[in-house]
């Protein structure tokens, strides 16, 4: 069992890494395509976008930290080999049919991708190559990162894939400075990918006792984690069929403009999934233990208030941040134009994703129990929802119709979830929403009318200014939570975390 260190620590690297990856993204990336010009860095993200293709697990990822979170809380150490076992074949078989598709796209690259010239195209099937190798070899990898988290290694896995991303930018920063080439560059992607991978096999080996009997195979287990994968996959292809078919829909029935608009905010609005589901990974394992314990539905809906606090202590500061000072961002970052649309529209995006981490930690439930049939079908449900509703409006809203879209549909999950959680654990939705969001809406709101009122009073042609506000927002939005949400339970278990306390 993981000490209370190892919660906090995890959560923070994993902010961290989120936030260093954004940053470094923003600052680094203009020059980089200054140094190796617009068509040397379309190839690049062409060759790391096949990585993310050729990447998928159809779900198994998730498949592997719900099961293995049921086996360790229910101690079946034995059974948990035996899936292990499983998984990996699965993922060598997996690795195989990507070497096919990957070897049948390299010999068929001139009819593929017919817009790159015979220079660009030789260039890059170079650098296809090792994304394809480096793709097929890390497949079997893939369970690595849910072994650690379920064995709460957060400070180990989180560690590993923040100094990754450091590595990576200041690897790719040298090579730019020394004259190398977009093929130098791709290959230092890979080989740090590589290293992070093997890091983690490491800390597997050396920090935990979780062990594969690859020799073992238990054919019902195997259909049951195909059966599970499939579900699973599932409800991830709908989470990204919105995203996929917005564009698409508002080019048909709006303008190419509202498609632009579109990009950028999706690009805000999904940050609150993004931030939201680290919680869901590192609650895993506690969670599975809470199922397998006496009391479960009980324990569940106390863990699932804790939790819900302090998603709204951390992610509602998104939300109370963005309403207050977002019309300044957005004409700083966009143009005045901008303001009408993108603001409306990304405020609409974070309110049903708010709601829905509120109750995250039932989903994590839903997963490591293996009951995600349900879950899966109202994903579904919610992007057919979504499309409805951005068709029907795109051709008088615009860009702002993707916002009132992604509300109505996420209004309806967030009502459907509770719905499945109800039948499932027992959860009190009274309860749930009085001790998490009932507590944070009254001081959430007064923050963010006295900084929008505030915001309007300054100027808003500077950064700085903006950045001072931001502050300002985060502390007094602190003080709150501290006041009015957190609850003594709550207060201690954070001291317990900090250095220096016993966990």
């Amino acid at each position: 069992m993981a000490s209370g260190k190892q919660y906090l620590a995890g959560t923070a690297l994993s902010y961290a890494t989120f936030g260093f990856n954004a940053v470094a993204g923003l600052m680094y990336t203009p020059w980089m395509i200054g140094v190796i010009g617009q068509d040397q860095y379309g190839l690049y993200t062409l060759a790391l976008s096949m990585i993310q293709l050729f990447m998928t697990d159809v779900g198994l990822k998730t498949a592997v930290m719900g099961f293995l979170s049921r086996y360790y809380a229910a101690h079946e150490n034995v059974k948990a080999r035996v899936f292990l076992g499983i998984a990996y074949k699965l993922y060598f078989a997996l690795a195989l049919v990507v070497a096919v598709i990957a070897a049948a796209v390299y010999f068929n690259a001139e009819a593929i991708f017919t817009a790159l010239t015979p220079g660009e195209l030789e260039q890059f099937k170079g650098l296809y190559a090792v994304v394809a190798l480096y793709s097929i070899v890390s497949l079997p990898c893939s369970p690595f990162e849910g072994i650690l988290n379920v064995k709460e290694r957060f400070i180990g896995v989180n560690l590993v894939t923040f100094v990754q991303k450091i590595l990576t930018v200041g690897l790719i920063v040298v090579l730019l400075l020394l004259g190398s080439n977009v093929f130098a560059l791709v290959f230092a992607n890979a080989f740090v990918g590589a290293l992070a991978e093997f890091s983690k096999y490491l800390i597997i080996r050396t920090t935990t006792d979780a062990h594969a009997d690859l020799s073992a195979w238990d054919a019902s287990l195997a259909r049951e984690l195909i059966g599970y994968s499939g579900w699973q996959a599932l409800g991830q292809c709908s989470e990204n069929l919105y995203s996929a078919a917005s564009p698409i829909a508002l080019a048909m029935f709006a303008d190419s403009i509202a498609v632009g608009y579109f990009g950028l905010a999706s690009m805000i609005g999904g940050l609150m999934f993004s931030l939201g589901v680290v919680m869901r990974k590192i609650f895993m394992a506690k969670t599975g233990r809470i199922l397998a314990g006496n009391q479960a539905n009980d324990n569940l809906q106390a863990f699932m208030e804790q939790v819900g606090r302090f998603q709204l202590c951390v992610l509602g500061l998104l939300l109370v941040g963005f309403v207050s000072v977002g019309q300044v961002f957005v004409c700083l970052w966009n143009e005045p134009a901008g303001v009408g649309i993108l603001y409306p529209c990304i405020v609409m995006m974070l309110v049903p994703g708010l709601l829905r981490m509120v109750q995250d930690t039932g989903t994590a439930a839903l997963i490591v129990s293996g009951d995600i049939r349900s879950y899966s079908l109202l994903q579904l449900a919610m992007a057919v929802v979504a499309i409805v509703v951005l068709v029907l409006s795109a051709a008088q809203l615009g860009a702002v119709s993707a916002g009132v879209a992604f509300l109505v549909s996420g209004l309806l999950r967030v009502a459907g979830q509770q719905a499945i959680l109800h039948k499932r654990f027992r959860v009190n939705v009274k309860s749930l929403v009085a001790n998490t969001v009932g507590r944070w809406i009254l001081p959430a709101a007064v923050v963010s009318v006295a900084f929008y009122a505030l915001s309007h009073a300054l100027p808003w042609d500077s950064w700085g200014v903006l950045a001072a506000e931001a502050c300002a927002i985060a502390f007094v939005h602190s003080v709150g939570m501290a006041v009015f949400v957190l609850q003594p339970e709550d207060k201690a278990l954070i001291r317990r975390c900090l250095p220096g306390r016993s966990a």
